[in-house]
């Protein structure tokens, strides 16, 4: 399998993928790593473009997101990402811990 593209951006992200084994869940990890790399240095649309080829079943993900199509100028997108967060209705030990952000940020 080769290497995903967005390894070369990052040099943390080349150790990383020598950690996590080939397939889906690996390459969600490494997008949502991405993500999180670019929001934190303010590349917000890059970031949107990462985050949206992670795992959209994890609510922290889901957050972020919004976070980053906000900062990226997309309101009616980071609502209903942020509305995605707000409505999740899965067992997932990340609900609890940004339910509470996503309901200050978007309203109940």
């Amino acid at each position: 399998m080769a290497a995903p593209p967005i390894i070369g951006r990052h040099p943390i992200l080349l150790l990383a993928a020598r950690e996590v084994s080939a397939g889906r869940h690996a390459l969600w990890q490494l997008h949502e790593l991405d993500g999180l790399i670019l929001a934190g240095g303010g590349d917000w649309a890059g970031a949107a473009a990462a985050l949206e080829q992670a795992n959209q079943q994890d609510p922290r993900v889901l957050l972020t997101l919004s976070r980053a199509l906000a900062g990226s100028g997309h309101a009616e997108a980071a609502h209903a990402a942020c509305r995605r967060v707000v409505e999740f209705n899965q067992l997932n030990l990340n609900y609890g811990l940004v339910r509470p952000a996503a309901l200050a940020m978007c309203g109940s």
